[in-house]
């Protein structure tokens, strides 16, 4: 499952991609059950890295390539 959030320009800033993420997660574990999730972060995006930071993901262990990196966030911790 792959997923984009994006947001017009005139709706930035309003917490959107917040509560667009949440709904997703909780969307997703009530169908599958506890999932782990990944994120794919282009490089010099530092709206999407605070995005992600606040929804509990980390970066991965995982290195990626210079097109962006991957962050994580465990089952464990998609129970909100």
């Amino acid at each position: 499952l792959e997923v984009s959030i994006t947001v017009a320009p005139e709706y930035r800033g309003k917490q959107l991609s917040t509560e667009l993420l949440k709904i997703g997660e909780l969307w997703v574990n009530q169908r599958l059950g506890e999932c782990n999730f990944r994120a794919f972060i282009m490089p010099g995006n530092p709206t999407s890295i605070r995005l992600f930071e606040r929804a509990g993901y980390a970066p991965s262990l995982e290195d990626a390539s210079l097109d962006g990196s991957w962050w994580e966030k465990p089952a464990a911790e998609n129970r909100d």
